[in-house]
C-alpha cells in the first residue's frame, strides 16, 4: 500500500488534490512469480497499491493516475499478467458517492450526531465531549496525548459501576491509525455511542461493562485523518515531516512505528515509502502517546485496532510466520468474533495471525500490544469491504459496519472474560 504517484512540492500543491480519471485495477497473478513480480513493482513505490501481493489467486487492488494507466497495464502484460479488471473506473466520482447521505439514518441520543455520516475530528471531538457530559456516572474522558500537529488523541473510558473500577481488566479499541481508512472511525464512533446507550438496558452490555473497563478512541492519527478530509483523500501516514524530503514524503505509517520488532520484515527504511516505520521506533507522538498509555495507565486483557479493507480478523504475529504461545485461544477469540459478525449481515471475515492471512508487518500495534505490553486478546481488524469500494466505502455501508463489528467485539469481549488466563480458566 505504498505510493509516489504526483510529484507536489508544498503542502498548499496538495491541498485540493482531485483524482480525476484515476482507475483503481484488480490484478490476479496466477503464478507464484507473478505474485513476486507484483512485490517487486510495489517497492518501487511507483503505484498506489491499495491490496499487497499476498499469495497466487489472490487479488492485488493497484490505483493508477489516468496518464499511467496504460503504462501499468503494460507493465503487467510483461509479467505474463492477464486477468486485470477496472474495480474503480474514476475515483473521484467514487469519492463523491462515498459521502452522499445513507438512506437509512442513525442518529446518537446525544448532539443529534448521525452515525450514517463520515464526522471530521472537530465533529467527534465535540460530539465525544457530550456524551462525558450525558453519561458521567458511567464514563469518563481520558486525554491519550497529542498530535504532532497539536491536535489532542481522546479516548473515552466506559466503567459502569466506578466502585469495581479498580479490580477490572480493560479493553482498548481505536479507529484511524491510518489515514485514509474512514470507516475504521465511523464503526469506532457507532460502537462507543452504542455501549453508552446500551449499558443498563441489555444485559449482555451490561455485564462486559461491568467486567471490564472499555476505552473506545475514534482517531488515532488525527493529524492525517483531518488531511484527508480537506486535503489528500489518499494519504495514509502521519503529518510530521521527515527532515531533508518534500511534503510528499512526509509522514510515518504509524503501524510500522511501535517498538516491537522494529524495521524488520513489511516495513521500509524509505521516507517516501506508505510503510515508513520512522527514524527510530516510537519516533511519532501519536504511536508513542499510545505505547506509554498501554504500558501505564490499566491493566489490559484486550487489544484491537480497526483498518480497512479486506474483512480479516487478525491476530499476532506479524513480523513472523511462527505462532506465538497464545496462538490457539487468541484464534478462538477470534473464531467466535467472526462467527458473531457474519449472523448479523452474513459478512465473512477471514480469522488467523497477520502475517499469514495479510502480510509480514513489523513493528505493528497489535504485535507491540501482545508481546511489548503482555496483552493477550491483540489483534487489528481489517473492516468493509473486500474491494468494489475500497478505500471509499459508500456512508450507506457504515451502519452495517458498525452493527456487525458491534455483534463481534460484544461476542470477542465475553470469550476474553471467560479466558483471561489470569484467572486460570485457559484449557
Amino acid at each position: 500500500m505504498k505510493w509516489q504517484l504526483l510529484a507536489v512540492g508544498a503542502a498548499s500543491a496538495i491541498a485540493a488534490e482531485r483524482f480525476d480519471g484515476h482507475q483503481v485495477l484488480r490484478i490476479l497473478p496466477v503464478t507464484a512469480e507473478q505474485v513476486q513480480d507484483l512485490r517487486a513493482l510495489d517497492e518501487t513505490d511507483e503505484f498506489d497499491f491499495w491490496t499487497e501481493s499476498r499469495a497466487v489467486s489472490t487479488p492485488v487492488d493497484i490505483r493508477c493516475a489516468p496518464q499511467r494507466c496504460d503504462e501499468l497495464r503494460s507493465r503487467l502484460r510483461a509479467m505474463g499478467i492477464e486477468n486485470v479488471s477496472v474495480m474503480i473506473a474514476d475515483l473521484q466520482v467514487a469519492m463523491h458517492e462515498e459521502r452522499k447521505p445513507a438512506p437509512l439514518r442513525s442518529t446518537s441520543s446525544v448532539s443529534g450526531f448521525d452515525y450514517s455520516e463520515y464526522h471530521g475530528y472537530d465533529e467527534t471531538k465535540s460530539w465525544m465531549a457530550s456524551l462525558v457530559e450525558q453519561y458521567s456516572d458511567i464514563c469518563e474522558m481520558v486525554s491519550v496525548g497529542t498530535s504532532y500537529e497539536g491536535r489532542e488523541i481522546q479516548a473515552i473510558k466506559i466503567t459502569g459501576n466506578k466502585n469495581s473500577t479498580s479490580a477490572k481488566k480493560a479493553f482498548w479499541m481505536y479507529g484511524g491509525i491510518h489515514a485514509r481508512e474512514w470507516i475504521t472511525v465511523s464503526t469506532v464512533t457507532y460502537m462507543l455511542g452504542h455501549t453508552l446507550e446500551a449499558y443498563g438496558k441489555d444485559d449482555t452490555i451490561t455485564n462486559i461493562v461491568d467486567s471490564l473497563n472499555i476505552y473506545y478512541a475514534p482517531i488515532l492519527n488525527p493529524d492525517g485523518y483531518e488531511y484527508t478530509r480537506n486535503g489528500d483523500r489518499m494519504w495514509r501516514k502521519t503529518m510530521m515531516p521527515n527532515p531533508g524530503q518534500s511534503q510528499r514524503c512526509a509522514g510515518t505509517d504509524p503501524n510500522r512505528n511501535w517498538d516491537w520488532h522494529w524495521n524488520e520484515a513489511g516495513s521500509s527504511s524509505d521516507p517516501c515509502s506508505e510503510s515508513y516505520a520512522g527514524a527510530r521506533a516510537g519516533d511519532q507522538p501519536e504511536v508513542k502517546a499510545v505505547m506509554d498509555f498501554l504500558r501505564t495507565r490499566d491493566t489490559f486483557l484486550g487489544y484491537l485496532n480497526f483498518h480497512s479493507y479486506s474483512q480479516l480478523w487478525m491476530t499476532p504475529w506479524g513480523y513472523t510466520y511462527s505462532h506465538p504461545k497464545d496462538y490457539d485461544v487468541q484464534h478462538a477469540g477470534g473464531a467466535a468474533a467472526v462467527a458473531a459478525l457474519q449472523a448479523v449481515h452474513g459478512t465473512r471475515f477471514q480469522n488467523g495471525a497477520i502475517a499469514e492471512i495479510i502480510y509480514q508487518a513489523s513493528g505493528s500495534s497489535a504485535d507491540y500490544a501482545y508481546g511489548a505490553c503482555n496483552i493477550l486478546f491483540a489483534g487489528g481488524v481489517e473492516l468493509r469491504d473486500t474491494g468494489a469500494h475500497g478505500f471509499v466505502l459508500p456512508a450507506s455501508e457504515i451502519i452495517p459496519s458498525g452493527e456487525e463489528t458491534f455483534a463481534a467485539i460484544k461476542a470477542l469481549a465475553n470469550f476474553m472474560i471467560k479466558h483471561d488466563r489470569d484467572e486460570g480458566l485457559l484449557v
